[in-house]
């Protein structure tokens, strides 16, 4: 069974570049990576071999996902992704309807 919890993602962060923000593919799955620092941020973008990008900060939690939904973007929104010593990926999925 797959535990669940409440996220407030207010003041996460996510890369951006020009007027998108980044999406990601992990085994032919597209998802938003979401991070509470900046440095977790930038150990992912190193390890995906992306050098330029900007930061965007997620001032509202419900505002940013009703504006996923409105511009039908139906992705994964990952949060905090990390590889273990072991080479196995740690995040945590955001569900949205």
């Amino acid at each position: 069974m797959q535990k669940s919890e409440r996220i407030n993602i207010a003041n996460y962060i996510f890369p951006w570049n020009d007027l998108n923000p980044i999406f990601l593919s992990i085994d032919d799955s597209l998802f938003l990576p979401l991070f509470s620092t900046i440095e977790k941020l930038d150990e992912l973008m190193k390890r995906f071999g992306i050098t330029t990008y900007r930061i965007k900060k997620i001032d509202d939690s419900r505002e940013f996902l009703e504006s996923l939904m409105e511009n039908a973007t139906k992705v994964k929104l990952l949060v905090d992704i990390e590889w273990t010593d072991k080479g196995s990926i740690k995040f945590k999925e955001i569900i949205y309807d």
